[in-house]
């Protein structure tokens, strides 16, 4: 029985270990994902002239379809903070994110592509201490984890 309770200590000590950086590394995918985005809507803005929240049509992720459906029944700012509502995988990233509202407040299309081009350079810098935290913490959660689970489980046994 002792050998039972021990092993479930182990392994849900070692589980919450991996589940922390698992989210990091989700985390990191959709803000490296949002940067190519914005990437993607740059270059379609720049080679076929049209306002950003008509190109943002163009992209086939969730946040972007999500964001063309409801631009139609309200104005573009408010389609995005409807989207970013939807979109639970940019919620620890939420402000900087919405800095796409500022590429949509902008009026004409220069001043938009240079503010996709200021969020470009945010987001990048975001994805790169990500991927440094992830590096340093990640391995961190994993070993804890798996410490503080055989640690608990010597104790029960």
């Amino acid at each position: 029985m002792r050998a039972a309770f021990a092993l479930a200590l182990f392994l849900a000590c070692a589980w919450f270990g991996a589940r922390k950086r698992a989210r990091l590394d989700a985390r990191l995918a959709a803000i490296a994902a949002f940067g190519a985005d914005i990437r993607r809507l740059r270059d379609i803005m720049e080679l076929s002239p049209m306002p950003v929240a008509e190109a943002a049509g163009r992209l086939k992720s969730e946040i972007w379809e999500r964001f063309s459906r409801e631009v139609g029944n309200a104005n573009a700012r408010m389609a995005w903070e409807k989207a970013l509502d939807e979109s639970p995988e940019y919620a620890e990233d939420r402000e900087l994110v919405a800095g796409f509202a500022d590429a949509l407040r902008a009026g004409e299309m220069r001043a938009q592509l240079n503010a996709l081009e200021l969020l470009m350079r945010e987001v990048e810098e975001k994805r790169l201490s990500l991927s440094a935290e992830l590096e340093k913490k990640g391995r961190v959660y994993s070993s804890l984890g798996v410490l503080l689970g055989l640690s608990l489980a010597l104790l029960v046994i």
